[in-house]
């Protein structure tokens, strides 16, 4: 599973298969991708370096890194162009798309393995996920 978070903590999840679908479709669609800033280092102190990472922007590697607000506007344009013009989609819930269009235009997104839950100290229902197969 890919879970994308947005700043204000929204959360949309794909399945690999379907997140790699929605990328090749905006690359149809004129998504130029500008690449992903890389995840926060990982200091391991018993591995000397460990600090530095090695990254080629990727997308497909749900690893913590950050895609921009300009990247993410360009990628939800791709896609509402790629509906818009009728693209085969294997994704059946053309609505998860649609969520994403919205989603985007929050100032770039997070690409993520780990699935989170918000635990409020008050009795508020826990933020969860919405799977968007």
């Amino acid at each position: 599973m890919v879970h994308l978070y947005n700043r204000l903590g929204d959360c949309l999840s794909f399945s690999t298969a379907a997140w790699k679908e929605l990328l090749d479709n905006a690359s149809i669609h004129g998504w130029k991708a500008m690449g992903t800033i890389h995840p926060p280092a990982r200091y391991v102190l018993d591995t000397p370096r460990s600090e530095t990472i090695t990254w080629d922007g990727n997308y497909t590697r749900p690893l913590g890194q950050t895609v921009t607000p300009d990247d993410a506007s360009a990628l939800a344009a791709a896609v509402d162009r790629a509906l818009t013009f009728g693209s085969n989609w294997n994704i059946n819930r053309r609505s998860a798309l649609r969520a994403f269009f919205s989603f985007c235009q929050q100032r770039g997104f997070l690409i993520s393995a780990q699935s989170f839950t918000n635990r409020p100290p008050t009795k508020a229902p826990a933020f969860r996920c919405k799977l968007a197969s």
